[in-house]
C-alpha cells in the first residue's frame, strides 16, 4: 500500500500486518519440497519397473534372472537417465523463478511499459520516473515510482495510481509524489 509522506497529509490506508498467510500457496520452499517428493516417488517406481524388466527379461530369455551381459540390464541406467531428465525439467522453472527473484527482475506477469502508460494516463500526471517493479516471492510484486503532479491533486493521483497498480497485480507500491521535475533539478532522494 502506498502512503503519502507529506507534512500535513495523513496516510492513505492503515498499515498492513507484518505477514499475510493467504498467499503462501506459491511458497518456493513448499513448491521445491513437493517437486522433490514427487521426484523421489517416481524414481522409486522407475527402479521397481527397471528391476521387473531385468528380472522377467533375463528369466524369459536366459532362464536365470541374473545374467551379467544382457541388454535387459540396460533398463536400470535407462530409467535413471529418464528420471534424471524429468527431475531437471521439473526444477528448471523453479530455478528460473528463484533467479528472477534474486535478480529483482520484474515478474513475467507484469508488463512494465503498459503499467507506465496507464500511470501516465492519470489526469494531472506530467511525468513518471524512477519506476521499478520487482518481486521478493513468486507471487508478490512490488513497485516504486516518482510521479510528478500538481500538489493540490496529490491525493487523487495517489489513489488512482494505487488502483492502477492493483489492476496490474501489484499489491505493494511506494509512490513518491513530486511537484516539480526533481530528476532534472537533482533533488530526488
Amino acid at each position: 500500500n502506498a502512503e503519502y509522506m507529506g507534512e500535513d497529509q495523513p496516510p492513505i490506508s492503515p498499515p498492513l500486518p507484518f505477514h499475510d498467510d493467504e498467499d503462501d500457496a506459491e511458497n518456493v520452499n513448499l513448491r521445491a519440497t513437493f517437486i522433490h517428493v514427487i521426484g523421489d516417488c517416481l524414481q522409486s517406481v522407475g527402479v521397481i519397473v527397471a528391476a521387473a524388466v531385468i528380472w522377467i527379461g533375463n528369466k524369459a530369455t536366459y532362464g536365470s534372472p541374473s545374467v551379467t551381459r544382457s541388454m535387459y540390464n540396460l533398463a536400470d541406467p535407462a530409467a535413471s537417465l529418464l528420471f534424471g531428465l524429468i527431475t531437471l525439467w521439473t526444477t528448471f522453472s523453479l530455478l528460473r523463478g528463484i533467479l528472477y527473484v534474486l535478480m529483482h527482475t520484474a515478474p513475467e506477469s507484469i508488463d512494465v511499459l503498459t503499467l507506465r502508460h496507464d500511470l501516465q494516463g492519470v489526469r494531472g500526471v506530467s511525468n513518471i520516473h524512477h519506476l521499478h517493479v520487482w518481486s521478493h516471492t513468486f507471487d508478490e510484486a512490488f513497485m516504486s515510482a516518482h510521479i510528478v503532479a500538481p500538489r493540490d491533486e496529490h491525493m487523487r493521483v495517489l489513489r488512482e495510481a494505487v488502483a492502477i497498480c492493483a489492476t496490474h497485480g501489484i499489491k505493494h507500491s511506494t509512490i513518491q509524489l513530486d511537484e516539480t521535475e526533481c530528476a532534472i533539478i537533482g533533488s530526488c532522494s
